[in-house]
């Protein structure tokens, strides 16, 4: 025969276990200490930040200041990145022309973002027999790597992948190719141009909220969108000259792979130089 429940008016009581006598100061003080002595801080993910006035304002203001003064500087940036373009066209024998897309939102808010339009075959039989060799030696490189290059072998591995996929395109119907190089440029330099846009206020969330000076903060910010301000036109030439050597075959891969993949990694990177820089401990509170 069962016990009978107990009813919902009645507590079931346990006996408290013994607690553990509390430890001498001296044992509690190695409790937050490391292996070499140091005081264990704690993480920051465990920090409640507080801020004065006038360092909210700076969190607040500088990142949307720095956003417009970015808008504001179109004109002098599509120019500069027009003169790299044009510039390196001739230097390369390129064919073709350098121009510059305007895209109007009002009468008085206007964009401009340059371009390098040239002709470039969709892809001759020996353009095609060329990716396919290059294809196949990454492959071949990617199967022999191993040990501490294994992550780039697997990098090997996507980025031939992706270009089989290419080759298969290109070998069956290469006519129906949507895309022309004139609308790569345009696309990856306005991608590019509203990424260095974002990064004030990307940072302004994620990294001016901590216990650093201000002018590191717009300092680091500075540096990625100078970074990338130079990296954007160069690498797009880079680009042009490829596809003018082998053809669009290869621009779904310096699309998806070298394109803006790598200018938000570039960022990354930054930003983690930037959070590997000592802070001050909670009590030392500055902006």
């Amino acid at each position: 025969m069962h016990p009978p429940i107990a009813s919902e008016s009645q507590a079931l009581e346990f006996p408290r276990p013994p607690q553990p006598p509390p430890l001498p100061e001296r044992y509690a003080e190695l409790r937050r200490r490391g292996n070499d002595g140091g005081i264990i801080a704690p993480h920051r993910a465990f920090i409640t930040l507080a801020y004065k006035g006038t360092a909210l304002a700076a969190i607040a203001t500088v990142p949307i200041l720095l956003c417009l003064l970015w808008l504001l500087l179109n004109p002098v940036i599509a120019e500069f990145w027009w003169r790299i373009l044009e510039r390196g066209r001739v230097l390369l024998d390129l064919p073709g022309r350098t121009g510059m897309a305007v895209f109007v939102w009002t009468d008085r808010v206007q964009f401009g973002i340059p371009y390098i339009d040239l002709p470039v075959a969709v892809s001759t039989p020996m353009q095609w027999l060329a990716t396919t060799f290059i294809t196949a030696f990454m492959l071949l490189a990617a199967a022999v790597l191993r040990g501490k290059f294994t992550p780039l072998g697997y990098l090997l591995r996507a980025i031939a992948f992706l270009q089989v996929t290419a080759l298969v395109y290109f070998a069956f119907i290469p006519g129906r190719f949507p895309y022309r190089l004139l609308d790569y440029t345009i696309a990856g330099l306005g991608a590019g141009y509203a990424l260095i846009a974002g990064i004030p206020l990307l940072f302004g969330c994620i990294f001016f909220v901590f216990r650093l000076s201000l002018w590191r903060k717009v300092a680091l910010t500075v540096a990625a969108m100078v970074h990338l301000a130079i990296l954007l036109p160069l690498q797009h030439l880079v680009h042009v000259w490829l596809m003018s050597r082998l053809s669009l075959i290869l621009m779904p891969t310096l699309f998806f792979f070298f394109g803006l993949l790598l200018e938000v990694m570039l960022v990354i990177a930054l930003y983690g130089l930037g959070m590997s820089w000592e802070t001050p401990a909670p009590r030392e509170a500055a902006a």
